[in-house]
């Protein structure tokens, strides 16, 4: 499994032809947290896009059912975004 300093990754949640989901937990204050990065490292495209993505997801961040952004970090030369974790069921049935 992949080492990102800072954060202790706890189980993949999702791996797509580009990407990875993990359930992690932040060293620094115990905190639960989804972290999304690519599957290879990334160039400036690469950042460009997670950086776009932080913030689309900052402006949608009151969106029942969209998990907030808390950071885009480029760890161990990689981008990645730090992702509140959602407890429990975020399906369909979960927002009716």
């Amino acid at each position: 499994m992949l080492t990102i300093p800072g954060y202790t990754l706890r189980g993949s949640l999702k791996a797509t032809g580009t990407h990875l989901l993990f359930h992690a937990q932040r060293d620094s204050d115990g905190a639960r947290i989804l972290l999304k990065t690519p599957v290879d490292g990334a160039g400036p495209r690469e950042s460009e896009r997670y950086r776009r993505e932080f913030d689309i997801l900052q402006r949608i961040r009151d969106v029942r059912g969209v998990p907030r952004a808390l950071a885009c970090e480029e760890l161990s030369d990689r981008p990645s975004l730090v992702l509140e974790a959602v407890e429990g069921d975020v399906g369909v049935d979960a927002q009716l």
